[in-house]
């Protein structure tokens, strides 16, 4: 992208899925040259994309025409949210938004667009879409911390990516896989959602799996129940 584009947009990346976090109105000029961003995206490579409107605070009515052209047009494209004033635009611009269909999470509109471009390829009971990402996190585990790096995320669950010595050590010497704290999801839009619907920053991860040569770690979410003692780690 542009360095016009930088200033105004988040760009992230979710396996063959490119995402890009609106942050200004989308209108007269600024609509425009998103329609004609829209149309290289496209041309160039043709990946699925996923626009998320969801801190835009307004849309005019030029800026909802591009985008319901654009959805129309482009197969691969959806669209997330809404607006944050869209209480108080014309109804006229409300009704050419709600044609968007629009994906209320982002995680909902991956999953969709997933199905043709992801694959799984661990697991195939699981109840929910692993989305490949690339997430930093920090990892706490019996006293002992590490960084790690996310590879993909669920509404369940997440597959760390290869965890240093010490972490890892705890966990393949256990009879019973010690609980897990993950913290840093929150710095990308798709892990700040799943965060905030387990109402958490930091969320207690129970492992399942350490994969040979500890090239990762899968593990499900265990959230901890109202009213517990539990802390996370300072």
């Amino acid at each position: 992208m542009t360095l016009a584009t930088e200033r105004t947009t988040d760009h992230f990346h979710y396996g063959g899925i490119d995402c890009w976090v609106l942050k200004k109105n989308v209108g007269g000029a600024s609509a425009r040259r998103l329609a004609e961003l829209v149309e290289l995206h496209f041309h160039e490579s043709g990946s699925p994309l996923v626009l998320d409107l969801r801190e835009v605070p307004i849309i005019d009515s030029e800026g909802a025409h591009y985008l319901e052209f654009a959805r129309r047009r482009h197969a691969g494209l959806q669209v997330v949210g809404k607006p944050r004033d869209y209480a108080t635009l014309p109804a006229s611009i409300r009704a050419t938004l709600d044609i968007l269909r629009p994906s209320e999470s982002l995680e909902s509109a991956l999953s969709l667009r997933s199905r043709a471009a992801l694959r799984r390829n661990w697991h195939q009971k699981r109840r929910h879409n692993r989305i490949p990402v690339n997430i930093p996190v920090d990892v706490f585990c019996d006293g002992r911390s590490a960084v790690a790096t996310l590879r993909d995320i669920s509404l369940g669950g997440v597959r760390l990516g290869r965890v240093s010595s010490p972490v890892v050590r705890e966990l393949e010497g256990s009879p019973s896989f010690p609980q897990l704290t993950i913290a840093g999801m929150d710095q990308d839009p798709l892990g700040l959602e799943i965060t905030r619907s387990l109402n958490t920053s930091e969320i207690v991860t129970r492992p399942v799996y350490v994969l040979p040569g500890n090239s990762g770690v899968g593990g499900q979410f265990a959230p901890v129940p109202r009213g517990s003692d539990y802390a996370p780690p300072a």
